[in-house]
């Protein structure tokens, strides 16, 4: 697997200040964080697509600690953080070889029928 090019933060749309810049754990843009403080305010359905092979966005940046509840006891758990994931999303496609374009074109119909139906597919 490549480094993804927004992890460089050298393009423009990858700035670490107001871009999509990924960022080299735990450091992501002032942007995506903002945008991902709260969930639920991008729409009444929300759905991600991504591809494991993107060259530009890449798969993954780091692993979280996130905490959950265990009866009797709340447990850690440190889990891969997707870089395309929408936290709070309802649902994804995943495509497994695809890079950063063939994802786009290859989906329109998966993107269709995510507004109309509310479906993966």
């Amino acid at each position: 697997m490549s480094v993804p090019a927004c992890i460089l933060g050298l393009l423009p749309v990858c700035n670490p200040s107001t871009g999509l810049y990924s960022g080299a754990c735990p450091m992501e843009s002032v942007f995506l964080n903002d945008i991902n403080r709260e969930q639920g305010y991008e729409g009444k359905h929300i759905f991600s697509i991504y591809s494991k092979t993107d060259q530009w966005v890449g798969y993954s940046v780091c692993y979280r600690l996130v905490l959950y509840n265990e009866k009797p006891t709340v447990k850690k758990k440190r889990l891969l953080q997707i870089t395309t994931q929408v936290p709070g999303q309802h649902g994804e496609k995943v495509y497994e070889n695809k890079n950063h374009d063939q994802t786009f074109q290859d989906s329109y119909e998966v993107q269709r029928q995510m507004v109309l139906t509310h479906n993966v597919v």
